[in-house]
């Protein structure tokens, strides 16, 4: 196939969709220099193509070229403000770069267009639950499992929230086990068991599950938080504190942490 098409180049230097051809090719191969050369080549043949763009946009996310590729996917989004996928890429860097809130228009833009959306709803929803709109979160949460049931990240993440909030908890057991389901080594998904069944009042399981999440991943605060909290619940204070320590360690930001260990060194 890039024999074919590289001849058509040479026999049609002026017809775009050649090099898009070319840049696709390279694209699905992973080699991303030949893929943004021959888009390039592309752009400057017809710019106003929005595929072009697009391709160019998610060859930079995938090289972690951020910068690049919020400023290649906001020049199709000039040419495309309608096209979903331009929407959803466009908030999807904007969100890779902790820039959640200017993501909020481009993934409600995508969702407009296409109201099978799941991927911008699931991220969206995660964004509206860390502002605290519960409503919304929800609502979205909801909609993105109705349409990819077995998404194990929309699992965990609606279950973690419904547990932050004690609220449901049988029905936040029951998200997490699908997560844990398709990927039961992942840690956070780990951590958000332990943390359901802390909620539950079943210490002694949410100790195993933690203590499984720990193995997987030490370096989070939070999940050693969430330890000390389990060992205190079943009476090993002094686990509890070298637990909260350790959190303290990695984040020395977590105010809850700072009110743990002043209440326990007391």
């Amino acid at each position: 196939a890039q024999t074919m098409f590289e001849k058509r180049v040479e026999l049609r230097p002026d017809d775009w969709r050649s090099d898009f051809n070319l840049g696709q090719l390279h694209y699905f191969g992973s080699k991303w220099p030949e893929t943004i050369d021959y888009l390039r080549k592309a752009i400057e043949l017809n710019s106003r193509e929005p595929a072009l763009w697009l391709m160019l946009g998610e060859t930079y996310i995938r090289m972690d070229s951020l910068d690049n590729a919020e400023k290649t996917l906001r020049n199709g989004h000039a040419i495309a403000p309608d096209d979903k996928d331009t929407n959803y890429m466009l908030g999807f860097v904007l969100y890779q770069q902790q820039r959640s809130r200017e993501s909020i228009p481009y993934f409600e833009k995508a969702i407009a267009v296409d109201s099978t959306d799941f991927r911008a709803m699931g991220i969206l929803a995660s964004i509206y639950d860390g502002m605290g709109r519960y409503d919304i979160s929800d609502s979205l949460y909801e909609r993105a499992l109705q349409l990819s049931p077995n998404n194990s990240v929309f699992n965990n993440n609606y279950s973690y929230s419904l547990s932050e909030r004690g609220i449901r908890l049988d029905y936040a057991n029951q998200l997490v086990d699908k997560a844990l389901q398709a990927e039961p080594n992942n840690g956070s998904y780990l951590d958000t068991k332990g943390w359901v069944l802390y909620q539950l009042g079943e210490y002694q399981g949410a100790l195993e599950y933690i203590q499984r999440s720990i193995e997987v991943r030490d370096t989070s605060a939070e999940v050693w938080e969430h330890l000390g909290d389990v060992h205190e619940k079943l009476g090993n204070f002094e686990e509890a504190m070298k637990a909260w320590r350790k959190a303290y360690e990695i984040d020395s930001s977590r105010k809850t942490l700072l009110e743990k260990l002043e209440q326990h060194q007391n």
